[in-house]
This record gives structure tokens, sequence and C-alpha cells, in this order.
């Protein structure tokens, strides 16, 4: 077998490329900002009859009547109390109260709260309504 020499005049020419930037370390900046939560609690708690008893005696005798007050007072149809069964009508009641003043809370808690507790709810909703009212939040 005959080797083949290949000679530097031979050799296959390849060109470089020139550099244009010099090789170097990125550095990637990340930004995380601060998600402000603008949630309070509720003011009243839900077993603080006794702060308005005149008002938890009107839901105790008559929870329909204080639902059609309630409904009304929060701009709504003084109907719902009447076309939707008792619990049910109060959750679409609380969740836009406390969306309107940013409580803390969640749909699946004004559920539970609506079915368990329905006349606390009520008169908890009925303070809160009118506390709103009376630092002009509403």
């Amino acid at each position: 077998m005959a080797e083949s020499k290949i000679t530097p005049s031979e050799q296959p020419n390849y060109q470089q490329h020139p550099v244009v930037q010099q090789p170097g370390a990125t550095t990637t900046v990340v930004v995380q900002q601060q998600i402000q939560n603008n949630q309070r609690a509720w003011r009243t708690g839900l077993f603080s009859c006794f702060e308005d008893i005149g008002g938890c005696l009107c839901v105790c005798v008559c929870p329909v009547a204080a639902g059609v007050k309630l409904a009304n007072d929060m701009g709504e149809s003084g109907c719902l109390p009447c076309v939707m069964p008792m619990p049910e009508y109060l959750v679409p009641l609380r969740t836009k109260l406390r969306t309107q003043l940013h409580i803390h809370g969640s749909i699946f808690d004004d559920c539970l709260v609506a079915t368990c507790c329905t006349q606390c709810a009520i008169c908890q909703l009925q303070r809160e309504l009118q506390m709103a009212r009376d630092a002009g939040e509403l």
C-alpha cells in the first residue's frame, strides 16, 4: 500500500473568523415584585350578635324579611331571598360584600358560613354593611 503524504502546501486552508465580541459571563437579573395583600378581616365576628341585638332579633323572628332588607340595602333585588332557598341566596350577597370591602375569604368560606350559620351570617352582613357605610367605604 502506497502512502500518500500531504505536503504543507496541499493542506486544506481553513479561515478563521475574526472575534467581534469577547466571550464573557452574562448576568441575568430577576426582579420579583411582592404582591400587596390589601385584604382585611371582617370587622365584626360571625357570632357577635350582641353588637346589634335588634337586628339579631329581627333575623331570628323573620329571616326572610331580614334577607329582603339586606339584599335591598346591598343594591340587589329584594326578590332574591324569595326565589332562592334560605342559605343559598346568602352566598352571592356575602361574596359581593366581601369583594367590595376587600375582606379576606373565599367562595367556599361563604358557602360554608351561609349553610351552617345562616342567621349569624345575615347578622354579620348587616353589621359589616352598616360599618362600611358609616366609614364611607360604600
